[in-house]
């Protein structure tokens, strides 16, 4: 009889264990749900590859600061899509704490504004741009400032001046975004998927434009 029980108490272990293995980051708290933990708790960035459909778009608290790697570990070289960003490279990252109540307060921006000289490099670097300058190209936010972006290199592109719309045109559909969110036409969080997902889709909505 005790034999048995042994036995019936490695196969619940060994099963638990299983199950908490499947479960990966939650295991401990019950598992997931939606794009969450069953007691509310977020994702952790290691078990985001197990959930693909809930990694798109990351607050900067949960991302790892570098680009997709393959399985030698060397870095993806990115591609830009026409006018938009490689979605691998830059899906676009926010500030978790950006509410409409603290990015429509004056001068917000430059309280956040943080990217280093190191961290533009190795954006050119990595999307193979080594010809450039403050007026052919810029690194930009994905998901502006103003609408809540984050620093994060997943936020970051190298966006071209020409051909038209560039980034003189993005920073007008920044500009237009960061108005309606402020004014309440446009929930902030809509905002911020619209402008990663397709800014130039959005831009020839907003401005009635044919784009190239």
């Amino acid at each position: 009889m005790k034999m048995h029980l042994s036995i019936l108490t490695v196969v619940l272990f060994c099963g638990i264990q299983a199950a908490q293995a499947y479960s990966g980051c939650c295991a401990k708290h019950g598992g997931v749900s939606g794009c969450r933990c069953a007691d509310g708790t977020k994702l952790s960035v290691t078990c985001i590859p197990h959930y693909p459909q809930c990694g798109q778009m990351h607050s900067s608290s949960e991302s790892s600061h570098s680009r997709p790697v393959s399985t030698s570990n060397t870095v993806v070289l990115c591609q830009v899509r026409g006018d938009l960003p490689d979605a691998s490279c830059t899906p676009g990252a926010v500030f978790a704490n950006a509410t409409k109540a603290i990015v429509c307060v004056s001068g917000y921006t430059k309280t956040v504004r943080n990217v280093s000289e190191a961290t533009k490099n190795q954006v050119f670097a990595e999307y193979g741009i080594t010809s450039h300058d403050g007026s052919t190209y810029e690194v930009d936010h994905l998901i502006p400032l103003e609408i809540g972006g984050s620093n994060d290199i997943k936020n970051l592109w190298p966006e071209a001046a020409d051909p038209s719309p560039g980034f003189h045109d993005k920073d007008r559909l920044e500009n237009a975004l960061h108005s309606r969110v402020c004014s309440g036409a446009m929930p902030i969080q809509d905002a911020q998927q619209k402008i990663a997902a397709d800014w130039m889709s959005l831009y020839q909505t907003i401005f009635h434009v044919p784009v190239h």
